[in-house]
């Protein structure tokens, strides 16, 4: 049964743990990088190539990360769990040949401890796969869903995007940038309560050149929206999609393109990574790849360049692209992991 209760934000109170204790110290604009966390081998750590996030759930004291090689580097893919009560990780490497990397293809959802992703374009893989927390790390069900007569991505693993109310109060499913190839982009929307997939209207519009839903979908949890952008120097535009009601999806509105390519990068790229607020604000941040640690946010309907630049994954700026982000609400801290062993976690406190 779908709950008609409103949304609202619950935050659990967890266990004292280190990543808590030690956000609670840091000012406005600190860095740290003194969690430290244990558990990952060099294998699994490597396996963070062209990936751009991980969730952070604070009301069960969890993190989720999934990495991937590329096929040329064996495919293995990594699920790797991080309990907050013991600061360390597990994980399970399994897979094989299978081509890409991970991209932004990662949703979840904290309520039922949901973990989705997507496979590379190819028959019945081009749908969604589902890990549930409780089961073996290398246990997907897959496909986690029904056919929906197309693939999602030509090009690459689906980006993906968990929305608690897509389809009403607590009626969720998964946001999904589709390239339609010879068509409008759109954004598509799986129905999670009855396996079905349906496109948001309003999300409609034609993309040049390749690569084209090579993009970025995030929600917003303060504002109850998720914001979905396709890259903007293809024609790409920005929409904001809101809950929707009565198990129907409402219709997106375009704002202000984003002001900078959001989605996946390789070495040498420039990109964006669009990020939710972890004090749980009423906008969301973009936080520079591969060049100058830019940082900007979302102010009303414009994106506002900060004064300040990011400290990730190193402290300064650089050319590595092989690292992802976790937003950790209510903490109001964004943790960093790159792929190297040696580099410890970091946390940074936006200075606003």
């Amino acid at each position: 049964m779908i709950s008609s209760a409103p949304f609202t934000v619950t935050v659990i109170a967890p266990p004292s743990t280190a990543i808590g204790q030690l956000a609670q110290q840091m000012a406005p604009g600190e860095s740290r990088t003194d969690l430290g966390d244990s558990g990952l081998s060099s294998g699994a750590w490597y396996t963070v190539q062209w990936c751009n996030r991980f969730h952070y759930d604070h009301a069960h004291s969890r993190a989720h990360l999934l990495g991937k090689l590329a096929a040329g580097q064996g495919g293995d893919r990594s699920n790797c769990l991080y309990d907050a009560v013991t600061n360390t990780w597990q994980f399970a490497m399994y897979g094989g040949s299978e081509l890409g990397h991970v991209y932004e293809s990662i949703a979840y959802n904290p309520l039922a401890g949901e973990l989705f992703t997507g496979n590379w374009p190819g028959g019945l893989d081009e749908q969604l796969k589902k890990w549930t927390v409780g089961q073996p790390l290398d246990q997907w069900l897959n496909p986690a869903t029904n056919s929906f007569g197309a693939h999602i991505n030509s090009s690459t693993q689906p980006s993906l995007c968990w929305h608690p109310n897509l389809f009403g109060p607590g009626d969720g499913g998964i946001l999904a940038l589709k390239d339609e190839a010879y068509g409008d982009d759109t954004v598509i929307a799986w129905r999670r309560s009855d396996d079905s997939w349906h496109t948001v209207p309003g999300t409609a519009h034609p993309l040049s050149g390749s690569y084209q839903s090579n993009g970025a979908i995030e929600y917003v949890r303060a504002s109850d929206v998720c914001l979905a952008s396709f890259n903007p120097g293809q024609g790409g535009r920005t929409f904001r999609i809101p809950a929707g009601s009565g198990g129907a999806l409402a219709a997106a509105t375009q704002i202000a393109d984003v002001p900078i390519h959001c989605g996946y990068t390789g070495a040498g790229g420039q990109r964006g990574i669009l990020i939710d607020d972890p004090a749980g604000g009423p906008s969301l941040y973009i936080l520079e790849k591969g060049g100058t640690n830019r940082v900007w946010r979302l102010e009303g309907e414009s994106w506002s360049l900060r004064s300040y630049t990011h400290p990730f994954p190193t402290g300064s700026a650089t050319d590595d692209t092989n690292w992802v982000v976790a937003s950790c609400f209510p903490l109001g801290v964004f943790w960093c992991q790159d792929n190297w062993e040696t580099t410890p976690s970091r946390l940074w406190r936006p200075n606003g």
